[in-house]
């Protein structure tokens, strides 16, 4: 495919934009890009382009950026449109995202419905630690009234499992 602005070279350069549902997409030559002030040393999106932001852009002054390999998104554009590109992001961005994801919400741990099967198993876990503890604290007392609660759930959730 030739270049679409000089229609001379292969076009080697894809600018992509979509606004408002809009999707734009530009394929130009090598030669042209830097032509209209693209540092093709380091990856820039069109919307550095058209703003011309070049000038004040940390990749465009020799600053390694972390970028997607596979939608060209950089860690600044993620920081600004809080989403990722694609599915790659994920882990491109994987030691930056948890940090976000905290920010964005009371934390990083599901709070939602849980099945009540697994929340026994994870109520009998808890309290099978608590009853080591207490034993090897020599706290039998408790450690009997935890045993009962542990015989209690156990008895319950089978009976749970039973019915499905």
């Amino acid at each position: 495919m030739n270049c679409e602005l000089c229609n001379k070279n292969e076009a080697n350069v894809h600018y992509k934009q979509v606004v408002d549902g809009v999707v734009r997409e530009l394929f130009v030559c090598r030669e042209c890009a830097e032509r209209d002030g693209v540092c093709m040393k380091t990856p820039a999106g069109i919307f550095d382009m058209l703003l011309g932001g070049l000038d004040d852009d940390p990749v465009a002054e020799g600053v390694t950026e972390l970028r997607c390999p596979v939608c060209h998104m950089r860690e600044s554009d993620l920081k600004q449109e809080a989403r990722v590109g694609c599915a790659n992001c994920y882990s491109v961005f994987k030691d930056r995202l948890g940090g976000m994801i905290a920010s964005m919400h009371t934390g990083t741990l599901h709070r939602g419905k849980t099945p009540q099967s697994v929340r026994i198993r994870l109520e009998v876990g808890k309290l099978e630690r608590e009853l080591k503890e207490m034993i090897n604290a020599q706290r039998f007392e408790e450690a009997a009234a935890v045993r009962d609660r542990l015989a209690r759930l156990s008895a319950h959730n089978q009976s749970i499992t039973e019915k499905q």
